[in-house]
């Protein structure tokens, strides 16, 4: 009898951990992954759930150079950034240092994070997420989220609803109960992955904003200082030639009685003082457009290295110790 229940229980050990192999597997590397101090602060701060630390310590993750990280993540398209990968086993993190985007390994972190779990849902977990993350798609859309998971479909297809599950929950505030108690799995509390998203989000999104209102305020201002310009000329050139005739009257003996001499010569003065007037509006206005070609420039040059430091395909090269 007691063997029987010992070969009992042997076949439902057998066969709880052949149900059970992803989990034992997940258990084993994350018992025996350390993560690096680098890591381990990057964890602490996206505050994940036990369920996501477990995840993401199952996965391995590791943060990378671009040279390593080139190797890890494939990329199809050299005009989309890629900040981190998950490749099934593995996370991989492109190491941004940029003061101005602090958070944004963090979100990259917790979007990779979203990739294992669904790696590990089931068909009827995607079947019954697939509607609500859509409609959560079609309530927030715009035209950048859009042009996302178009890139997407060309170079990774059949991943869309996987990286709606990944974008949305950790870039979107406010969802609908179901998904907000299914990220809940997930983290202690989603809004401050969101808010490390938002804090990188606007820095990029309020360069875009001013860069966009220079060259629309320096547009405006070229077509005035070349209005002015005409106008200026114009009236110069009017001028000399008025100029001109009063002059030869005057010099006519008898051309003109003392009061219409005065009197012409008043408002020809009072046309040139116009012109100068003129004159120097335009000319501010020039160094206004100067100034604010400046800005631009600057501005330009900003969002260049921002966005060159999240291009692993275009970091410096890394000199080798000797």
């Amino acid at each position: 009898m007691l063997a029987a229940v010992i070969a009992l229980v042997l076949i439902g050990t057998a066969l709880w951990a052949m149900s059970n192999r992803r989990w034992l597997e997940d258990a084993y590397t994350g018992w025996n992954y350390q993560p690096s101090a680098e890591l381990a602060a990057v964890r602490d701060r996206i505050q994940m759930s036990d369920e996501g630390d477990f995840l993401f310590a199952a996965s391995t993750p590791s943060l990378e150079d671009a040279a390593q990280f080139n190797e890890s993540c494939n990329r199809e398209d050299p005009t989309f950034y890629i900040l981190g990968c998950y490749t099934g086993s593995m996370i991989h993190l492109y190491r941004i240092t940029d003061e101005r985007l602090a958070g944004i390994v963090e979100v990259t972190a917790a979007h990779e994070m979203l990739h294992a779990a669904w790696d590990r849902m089931s068909e009827d977990e995607h079947a019954e997420l697939e509607p609500l993350l859509e409609a959560e798609y079609e309530r927030v859309a715009d035209d950048a989220f859009a042009e996302r998971m178009d890139y997407y479909a060309q170079a990774q297809p059949g991943t869309r609803v996987n990286e709606l599950h990944s974008i949305i929950g950790t870039e979107v505030a406010d969802l609908s109960p179901e998904l907000e108690a299914h990220y809940a799995e997930y983290f202690q509390d989603r809004s401050i992955v969101v808010a490390l998203h938002d804090g990188y989000s606007s820095v990029l999104a309020d360069i875009q904003e001013r860069s966009e209102s220079l060259v629309a305020e320096l547009d405006a201002l070229a077509g005035t200082i070349e209005a002015g310009r005409t106008e200026y000329e114009q009236g110069t050139s009017e001028l000399n030639a008025d100029i001109e005739v009063f002059n030869a009257r005057a010099s006519t003996p008898g051309g003109f009685d003392t009061d219409e001499f005065e009197r012409q010569r008043d408002a020809l003065y009072a046309r040139g003082d116009a012109l100068d007037e003129q004159r120097d509006a335009v000319n501010a206005d020039v160094t206004r457009y100067e100034e604010l070609r400046a800005e631009l420039e600057s501005l330009n040059a900003e969002s260049a290295a921002l966005l060159q430091s999240m291009d692993s395909l275009q970091a410096p090269e890394e000199v080798p110790v000797p």
